[in-house]
């Protein structure tokens, strides 16, 4: 039997074949700037974008993810160019991928139709939509996904204010083994958000230290095996103890 591509892959294929190049994860130490490390959109060498799609560290860790459970309905707030939306499709081919854009400008307004376009070529069961998120969030939900909600990935307004009236238009479609996800939580300095927002509406969240951006995820109930998932991207007792103590932590006495 054939192996299935990594969707890593499968991501800078499409993209290839409709005309564009990606770069991602360039190492800092060796670009000696850290800008490069989340991916950019290019026609030829010339930058299509500011807005900038996740690391691939972070598509492994939504790949890993996916792998603990079968999510049915995505949503996804914030779409720029396509990238987290067509990856999270790729992932989860057994569910549907809904997002909201804003569009606030030409770039982003224009890939709301292009992502469904190139969605539609390869068969992925993907619908963006223009809207504001939070407050189309709930009309579109229902509309689109049946008023329920196994996997939200915020990735819209970057702000404290932002992360928490997100949070709070998506916790009335979520169910006990519902996934909220939260990029650039550290990146963008937002735990006092996100804090606020998980503890109004009583769930545990954790923060991932091993992804660029700082990726949290909140649940009431996480999947078996999520125990390994945190030991792998650096949230768990170990990543806490080096946080506080550096190299000490795993270097023995003499």
């Amino acid at each position: 039997m054939a192996k299935s591509k990594a969707v890593a892959l499968r991501l800078f294929e499409i993209y290839k074949k409709n005309g564009y190049t990606l770069s991602s994860e360039l190492e800092p130490g060796y670009m000696k700037t850290d800008s490069f490390v989340f991916t950019r959109l290019y026609v030829g060498h010339l930058n299509q974008t500011y807005h900038l799609g996740i690391a691939m560290r972070e598509i492994a860790f939504l790949e890993s993810l996916s792998s603990l459970t079968d999510f049915k309905n995505i949503f996804i707030i914030g779409n720029s160019f396509g990238f987290s939306t067509l990856a999270l499709a790729l992932m989860n081919p057994q569910a549907k991928v809904v997002a909201i854009e804003i569009g606030l400008e030409p770039f982003t307004d224009r890939w709301i139709e292009a992502t469904n376009t190139i969605a539609q070529t390869e068969g992925l069961n993907v619908k963006v939509v223009k809207g504001s998120s939070p407050e189309n969030n709930a009309e579109i939900i229902e509309r689109e996904l049946g008023g329920a909600i196994d996997f939200a990935f915020v990735d819209g307004l970057h702000t404290n204010d932002a992360v928490q009236k997100d949070f709070d238009s998506l916790r009335p479609f979520g169910h006990r083994r519902t996934i909220y996800g939260f990029h650039d939580v550290l990146a963008h300095k937002m735990v006092e958000g996100l804090s606020a927002a998980v503890s109004r509406n009583p769930i545990p969240a954790q923060i991932f230290f091993a992804t660029p951006s700082g990726i949290a995820l909140a649940s009431e109930e996480f999947p078996e095996g999520f125990d390994v998932f945190c030991d792998v991207y650096g949230s768990n007792s170990l990543t806490q103890a080096i946080l506080e103590r550096g190299v000490a932590a795993v270097v023995p006495a003499a």
